[in-house]
This record gives C-alpha cells, structure tokens and sequence, in this order.
C-alpha cells in the first residue's frame, strides 16, 4: 500500500506537520523522527499534538503511524492507538493495526418532573413562629454587632510634668575617648585695616647744588663741549655735576654746572671739581673756584619702625577679640565654641602703607589672618546630658521631648588632656501612663464613671475629657479598640 514518508525536521510543530499532511495523497501517513537523540527532542510534537494530527489523518481519510525510538513519544502513541516502529523498515513490512471504533452509548431521555417528584422532602423545613424566631435572632446578632461597633469615644488625659536637673561636668578631647566628648575643629579668614599718625621723621635730598667752572683747552684746535657733559668732584662716592649748556672752549671757558643728586652731599669745596667723565678730559682740564652751593636736604613726617610694630599689635589684639564672635556665628544653635582654642594659625596678607624709606603723615596696615578653633556639637551635648538625667530617672516616669535645656556654667578651661567645664541640664518629666490599660478600665462605663476611675487611678492635672461618638450615646464602647486614649500637657 503506497505510504507518504514525512521526515521530521528539529524546527518542525503542529502547524508545519499539519501542512506537510495535507499535501499527502495516500491512504497511509508515516511520520519519521530525527534519529540523533538531539534532533529528535528538539522537535516540537506534544501528546495532544499527535492527538490532532491524528484526527487530521483521519480527516484526510489516511492512517497516521510514527517511527521514533522516544519512549515518551511511545507511550503516548500506544496511549492513542496509533501504529508505532522503531525503524523504518519495520514500519514498511510489518502490518499497521488499526485503532478500534467503538459506538457511542444512545443518549436516554430524561423525565425531570418525575425526578422532582421522587426527591425526598425538605426534612429542614421551618414553621411559620419558627421562621419569625430565626428572623428575630438574626436582627438581634444585627443590633448587637453594631453596638459593638459603632459606639466609638475619645479620652483625653492631661498629665503634671516635673522639672528634673542636674550638674556635671563634661569633658572634650580631640582623641575622644571613654567620658570624654569630640572636639570638632573650624578655621576662619579674618582681615582688619587700620590706621595711625606717623611718630617720626625722613630727611631726603631737597635741591641740587650748582657752581660755576673754568674750562682750560689743553690743544691748539677749538674743544666743544656739549650740553649735559658729565664731571666728577672728587668725594667718596663720587658727585657726578651735568654742565647746564653747550660751549665752545678756545683757550678758556666758564660754563655753569649743576649735581645730578639733590641734598647737601653735592655743596663740594672749591677746587673738587676736576674730571670729566668721557673722553674730553685729554683735550680740557675743569676746575671750580667757588665751592657749589644750593643743596639742601628737606625733612617730612614719616612712620617709624616702632609705629608700624605697635601698629600690627593692635590689629592683631582687634582680631583675637573679634574672632570668637566670628566663629561663634558660624555655628550651629546649640553648640558650643571653645574660647581657649581660637589661635591665630597664618599671616595671609599684610599691607603697609606708605612702605618703609617713604614719607606720609599717617600709616596704614592691612591684616589678614587665619584662625582655627574647636567646638562641641549640640547632638553631643544633649546626649551626654540625656544620658545623664536618664541616670537619675524616677521609675514610672518618661522625659518630655523637646524639653531639654544646656546651660554653661564655666567657661570651657583647657587642660592636658583636652577642655573642661561644667553643665546644668533641666528637663520636663511627666508620668509614663499605659493608654491600653486605660481602655480596658473605661469600657463599657459611663463618662463620668470612666473618669472619676481613670483620675483615681492614674496622677492626673485634670479631669480627664471624654467625647462619646455618638454625643447622646450613654455608656462607652465595650471594645477597647474602639476607645482613643492621648496624653495633652499643659
């Protein structure tokens, strides 16, 4: 009998195989497994895949059958009947059974009002009052949820608080360690200009001496000499004079000259003037029969080497006293600068004016230094206080938060192990009441009953005060859960 081999491919399913099957023109249909195990498990046949295609087999008026070594695949062929080989060639000599038709049972008609009929009674049926009895006990279980629930009610408890304080002594290190608090380091530029009278004096060179000179030619041919021709008087230094014009010397010539450098050093005696400074000296010979006069020195206000030493004492007195206020601002509320610790660390900048040598009636410094600092934070603080206090707690009682106070009672004082001062810390403590236990004892009371037992039991400021939910409602819920107890302070 003529059969379509179908070989099966690893990217192969239901739709790919139906389609191959359709194709198929013979009454037998033989689907073929890759033999590499691989292969094989890579096809994507389920069990209720070989299902349809055999249904399709069936469809196209063919019989399906499979060759695979897959014993799952196997089992659920066997499971549906269809014809399975482990080999190809076994598959075309041996016979394909045929999976059985079996009949369908015929469908009997059933009589449903006589089914009905032969039901049994409602052996659970209620007479009328029965029924009037169960609806009664229902409303009531109604009636009693909602008492229990809706009633709701709010306790206000007002309590006394009590100061606690206490006085210690705290100590601060940079090698923080048991007892002992951090020290946190700062730094701050500060600079201040300042000015004072100038105290001494400066003399300095005033006008420039002149005198006349003899020119005397030492050759046969004229000699000029030009304007600001150089001549040396003899001095140790040396005064160098310019000659104030031009002249042409003969035999003999007079020519006014006058001193390059004010002051009195240029007023030279007769006679010193006798050299030129260049080359004219081999033709000419220079003397002076006066002395040169007109120098003259002059004398100024100026600051002294003892106004500008006083004067940076001061400014660095100002600055030490202005920088704890300084680092004091930059702070946080709470902490704590330690006074004894601002030192001043760098000279950034320091600006005189006038400078040394110059005169000026008054002096002026510009200072800028750099200062560094330790302080306390307040988070330290407050909690060496609270452990403190904590310490000396009555039983029954609980701090009030937000209550706590820091007072210095000395000025941090510098030690050898770091500072030291002492502290007052006060508090407000206010009784620790159990709200849980409060609503037990109030349920089910009336208002006033509730609280005339919760001011007897608990230490209270006031009475407490109660508000029913609803208003008119006369007793307090029985659930605690439904009861809000807070804590209000005065």
């Amino acid at each position: 009998m003529k059969t379509t081999l179908l070989h099966l491919e690893p990217h192969d399913d239901l739709i790919s195989v139906r389609d191959r099957m359709s194709w198929a023109k013979t009454p037998r249909i033989l689907l073929i497994w890759p033999r590499r195990g691989r292969d094989a498990r890579q096809v994507d046949i389920r069990s209720f895949d070989l299902m349809l295609l055999r249904r399709h087999a069936a469809a196209l008026g063919a019989q399906l059958a499979l060759v695979t070594r897959q014993s799952d695949i196997r089992n659920v062929a066997h499971d549906l009947q269809i014809p399975c080989f482990s080999s190809l060639p076994k598959a075309q000599e041996q016979p394909w059974q045929t999976a059985p038709i079996l009949p369908l049972p015929a469908r009997r008609q059933r009589n449903l009002r006589q089914m009905r009929a032969a039901l049994p009674g409602d052996l659970f049926a209620l007479t009328t009052p029965a029924r009037v009895g169960v609806f009664s006990l229902g409303v009531a279980a109604l009636l009693l949820i909602l008492l229990l629930l809706i009633p709701a009610a709010q306790i206000r408890l007002t309590t006394t608080p009590q100061p606690q304080q206490i006085e210690f002594f705290i100590k601060a290190s940079q090698r923080a360690g048991y007892g002992q608090l951090p020290v946190r380091p700062l730094s701050l530029d500060l600079e201040i200009s300042a000015s004072a009278s100038a105290s001494g004096q400066i003399t300095f060179p005033g006008q420039r001496a002149e005198a006349t000179v003899f020119l005397t030619n030492l050759t046969a041919a004229p000699v000029n000499v030009p304007a600001a021709t150089l001549l040396l008087a003899q001095a140790s230094p040396a005064i160098v004079f310019e000659t104030l014009a031009a002249v042409s010397v003969e035999k003999t010539a007079e020519v006014r000259v006058r001193a390059l450098q004010g002051g009195e050093s240029g007023n030279v005696p007769a006679a010193s003037i006798r050299a030129f400074q260049n080359m004219l000296g081999l033709s000419l010979s220079v003397t002076n029969p006066q002395p040169a006069s007109g120098g003259d020195q002059k004398t100024e206000p100026a600051p002294s080497q003892v106004d500008r030493e006083e004067l940076r004492a001061t400014i660095l007195r100002q600055m030490q006293a202005q920088a704890p206020a300084q680092f004091s601002s930059s702070l946080e509320t709470g902490d704590l600068l330690l006074a004894e610790s601002v030192k001043l660390t760098e000279i950034l900048r320091e600006e005189f004016s006038p400078l040394p040598g110059t005169p000026g009636k008054e002096l002026s410094l510009r200072l800028r230094g750099r200062f560094e600092a330790f302080f306390v934070s307040q988070a330290d603080l407050s909690q060496a206080a609270s452990q403190a206090l904590d310490a000396a707690l009555p039983p029954g009682f609980a701090p009030r938060p937000g209550s706590l106070e820091l007072t210095a009672l000395s000025a941090p004082a510098a030690t050898e192990d770091g500072y030291r001062w002492r502290m007052r810390a006060a508090r407000a403590i206010q009784p620790q009441l159990d709200l849980a236990q409060a609503a037990l004892l109030a349920r089910g009371q009336t208002p006033r009953r509730a609280a005339a037992l919760l001011a007897q039991i608990y230490p209270l400021a006031e009475a407490p005060a109660i508000v029913n939910q609803p208003i008119w409602w006369p007793w307090l819920p029985f659930l605690p859960m439904r009861i809000t107890v807070t804590t209000n302070f005065p």
